[in-house]
């Protein structure tokens, strides 16, 4: 924490008051504030540069020129670090043949890139919306909400560069099973349906199933089909990431707000999620050591 604001204390003066002259710096103010917002909690002077450069940019937000403008009132808008990428390139694309410097070679592979790699993303959703057809299309699963876009959305926001691509698909399913699976728990499983299936999912054994009712023995059984899947995609020095052991629970009760703040993050699946988002990437990312 200390270097990060060592390195916001280079705009003060001997004072502490940050220098006047960055004050009609628009560009700069917006890289300060911008920067800032990679803050964690307790950075104090990174909160109050976040203060000092929103101020002095909304005093000139309605005096600047285009593009610098648009690239403020994003900023003040959402900032840059909490935007969706993707989202901020199409928009810094378009507005990159403003600048007085821009580089029109540069401009026309940015635009090739961007072209190449949004058709990829259209065939991994077509890819993921048959599949998730074929999994919905199971009469007694037609319960859980359809909102495969939605996952692919959730994880292409995680990562969206072409080398991620067998990622982005294992998470976007992954989020898929957590809200099919949370579903059956909400919406049609007893409270019974419910214990024997948490049960079985421990043992994770095909012959388990006797144990279920027929509906929840064929979703038992997919699930059992998407890990395997999961698992012929990794090599074989990646296969021990899909040693998952998921843990399901069901209640009755009403928690005080406080408790529920307590476990929301797991019932949610948040934790599941968290290391399904590894099980695709890379070995200089998913190490073993990373997901222990």
């Amino acid at each position: 924490m200390g270097d990060r604001e060592d390195e916001f204390n280079r705009f003060k003066d001997e004072n502490r008051n940050f220098h006047l002259d960055i004050t009609n710096d628009a560009r700069g103010l917006l890289s300060l504030y911008n920067a800032a917002y990679l803050f964690t909690h307790g950075e104090a002077e990174l909160e109050e540069a976040i203060l000092f450069a929103r101020e002095h940019l909304e005093s000139m937000r309605n005096n600047l020129e285009h593009p610098l403008a648009q690239q403020v009132n994003r900023a003040l808008h959402l900032p840059l670090p909490r935007t969706l990428r993707r989202v901020e390139a199409l928009h810094y694309i378009s507005e990159y043949k403003g600048e007085p410097t821009h580089n029109s070679s540069l401009l026309e592979f940015a635009k090739l890139d961007f072209n190449l790699l949004q058709r990829l993303h259209l065939k991994e959703l077509k890819a993921l919306s048959r599949w998730w057809k074929d999994l919905y299309n199971e009469e007694v699963l037609t319960y859980s909400r359809d909102r495969v876009v939605e996952c692919y959305l959730w994880s292409y926001t995680a990562y969206y560069e072409k080398e991620y691509s067998r990622a982005r698909m294992i998470l976007a399913k992954l989020i898929a099973v957590i809200i099919l699976t949370d579903d059956t728990y909400d919406v049609r499983a007893t409270l019974e349906e419910c214990r024997k299936f948490n049960e079985v999912i421990q043992r994770w054994d095909e012959s388990a199933t006797s144990l279920l009712t027929d509906y929840l023995k064929k979703l038992y059984l997919k699930l059992m089909n998407i890990f395997k899947e999961f698992e012929d995609d990794l090599k074989p020095k990646e296969k021990y990431r899909v040693a998952f052991k998921a843990e399901w629970s069901h209640g009755g009760y009403r928690p005080r707000f406080k408790d529920q703040v307590k476990v929301s993050t797991v019932c949610s699946g948040a934790p599941f999620a968290s290391v399904g988002l590894l099980v695709g990437m890379g070995d200089d990312v998913a190490t073993k050591e990373a997901l222990e």
